[in-house]
């Protein structure tokens, strides 16, 4: 997933109540709905091994988590000290939707701990073999291996919405071995949490803020957190 510079902050999202199983932004008939599914191959945890920029060659400089639970994903990036400054290896964090066509693939953001705006989409085609996906965009190349079976289990996704205007303000995507969440308030952030036999083991984070693991742990384990919404995946 590629990205560009930081653009205005998050717009206001529709409001949902506590405890209800909607999906904010689907409605019948939609996209999201359609033959543009996410396939059961693209599910689950992803860790980026290599990733490289036009001829040159392939490296790893940053810790990178992709998870993908239904149409839901959110991804962390956080560089080791000092190697890079690319933006495909920037401290960030950020969650939308997935839309396949073939093997072609939409990164649409509605959170960001870069500002990007609501809708910014990246583009690119994908490969997949085993364990291995490619990602090819704009000028890079991006290498993924799988954390956890395919299709085990349809993942969780819970989201927090402020109370006063119904913006998005949080979101938490688990599947395979980790799960990642992604705030914007009250100062945009992000983690992403490797899990061991169903339990947090070591995380990454970028930004500042309160990681929320009362939602972590309740995607995970299938259960609530107060204040937030969990959304039906599968």
């Amino acid at each position: 997933m590629s990205g560009t510079e930081p653009g205005p902050q998050s717009e206001p999202g529709p409001q949902s109540e506590p405890g209800s199983q909607s999906e904010p932004g689907s409605e019948p008939g939609s996209e999201s709905e359609s033959a543009l599914a996410v396939p059961g191959w693209v599910q689950g945890a992803w860790v980026r091994r290599s990733r490289s920029f036009g001829a040159g060659g392939a490296e790893e400089v940053s810790e990178v988590v992709w998870v993908q639970a239904g149409r839901w994903f959110a991804d962390v990036r956080v560089p080791r000290a000092g190697l890079t400054e690319a933006v495909l290896d920037r401290a960030q964090a950020f969650s939308g939707t997935l839309v396949c066509d073939g093997t072609t693939v939409t990164w649409r953001h509605d959170i960001d701990s870069l500002g990007r705006p609501p809708g910014y989409e990246d583009h690119a085609e994908i490969e997949w073999s085993a364990d291995t996906l490619v990602e090819r965009g704009a000028g890079y190349v991006e290498v993924w291996e799988r954390h956890g079976r395919p299709g085990a289990g349809a993942g969780a996704v819970l989201e927090q919405r402020d109370p006063g205007d119904g913006r998005l303000t949080g979101r938490v995507v688990a599947a395979g071995d980790f799960a990642v969440a992604v705030w914007s308030s009250p100062s945009p952030g992000g983690t992403a949490v490797s899990l061991t036999g169903g339990r947090p083991s070591r995380g990454w984070t970028v930004g500042i803020g309160v990681v929320p693991w009362d939602a972590i742990g309740a995607a995970i384990e299938g259960g609530q957190a107060p204040g937030w919404l969990r959304l039906t995946v599968g």
